[in-house]
This record gives structure tokens, sequence and C-alpha cells, in this order.
């Protein structure tokens, strides 16, 4: 075994994990992940073609996997990076629909400008919205009107 294969070996396994763990935390394309596990099963195979009693030391690179990666969603639980990515409060369509109903009538402030779609604050709450056709400006006051389809509209407010 020469020390370049093992430092290939051992450097490749590394990443692996770390583009693992990177893909647990910021979810996206899923391009860390499976760059990631590549890389593992490359530096696995490495391990069995180069190394002397091979099978000792895929299970110690499969501990260490399962403990490195545990240990990083253990510290991103205990530290609430995890609260940010996972929305606990997902609501259901009916209680959207009930929240957009009771919004009827009450004034809020147009977070951006809605031509026509954009997004107000009604009672503390982010909304996303439609004007009849008028232009808004941001932090124009304005007043929910009605519910048509799933949707909210708001006119000018007084």
């Amino acid at each position: 075994m020469s020390l370049n294969i093992a430092t290939l070996i051992f450097v490749l396994f590394l990443f692996g994990v770390v583009f693992i763990a990177v893909e647990c935390f910021i979810p996206g394309v899923g391009i860390f992940g499976i760059s990631g596990a590549v890389m593992v099963i490359v530096s696995l195979v490495l391990t069995n073609i180069f190394i002397d009693n091979s099978t000792f030391y895929i299970i110690i690179e499969l501990v260490i996997a399962a403990a490195t990666i545990g240990l990083f969603m253990l510290i991103a639980r205990l530290t609430g990076f995890n609260d940010k990515l996972v929305n606990d409060e997902a609501l259901k369509s009916e209680d959207v629909d009930k929240l957009l109903r009771e919004s009827v009538g009450k004034a809020g402030k147009a977070l951006t400008p809605l031509k026509p779609v954009g997004k107000v604050e009604i009672d503390g709450k982010v909304l996303e919205c439609e004007s009849d056709g008028e232009f808004i400006k941001k932090g124009d006051v304005v007043k929910a009107e009605y519910v048509k389809d799933g949707r909210l509209y708001v006119g000018i407010g007084e």
C-alpha cells in the first residue's frame, strides 16, 4: 500500500461524508448527496482493491460515516438549525382558506408592490394576494376585500 493511495482513499471518504452531510442540511438538487455517495463508494472500492484486510477497514469507514452524519444531525437539532429548514407549522388547505376568509375587511400593509400579485401583512401574518388590476405600491395601506378561488383580493385602504 502506498501512501498516495491511502491518502486518496481517505480524502475521497472524508469529502464524501461531508458532501452527504451538506445535502442533509441544505437539501436541493441532490448534487452534493449524489457526489458524496459516489465518493464514499469509490473510497470503499479502492479500500477493497488496494488495502490488505480491507473488510476491517470498510467496516470502520462505514461506522465513521454513520457517526459523523449522526453527529452533524445532533448538532443541527441542538443548535436549532434544523428548525430553520423544517416548517413544522405547515398549514392545511382548510386552514389557509379560513385564514384568508378571516382577513376580509381588515386593513394591512403592502410588503411588496402589487402588480397585481404581491404580499401583504394583515394582523401580523404575511399573505399572498392580488389587487383588482390596480397597481399598489410597497408600503401602501390595503384592505382585504374578498376571497375567490383560494386567493385574497385587496384594494387600496382608507
